[in-house]
């Protein structure tokens, strides 16, 4: 289908930009599905939603992984990637 082949290659682009702009290596996506998780060297997993919007809105370099690693420290509470590049953070989200 054509739709789905036109899907892959504008998904596989953005990856290569997410590669270069990270300094990571992509190794797969979660069930082969371009438009769910994506996984870095086996460690780093992105949605492709996060990965978009990284692109997308210029985020500094290495923001997301920061934010990843964030999330992981602080699994009781939930700050989504564009609230975390907006400037919320874990400490932030406690106080309240």
């Amino acid at each position: 289908m054509k739709l789905k082949k036109d899907l892959e290659k504008s998904v596989y682009k953005i990856i290569k930009a997410f590669e270069k702009k990270h300094d990571v290596y992509f190794q797969y996506f979660v069930c082969d599905d371009v438009t769910g998780m994506a996984s870095f060297g086996d460690v780093l997993y992105f949605n492709i939603s996060d990965i978009c919007f990284d692109i997308f809105s210029e985020q500094p370099k290495g923001l997301i992984i920061e934010w990843l690693e964030d999330s992981l420290e602080n699994e009781e509470e939930n700050i989504n990637y564009q609230s975390y590049a907006r400037g919320l953070r874990f400490e932030d989200a406690k106080n309240k």
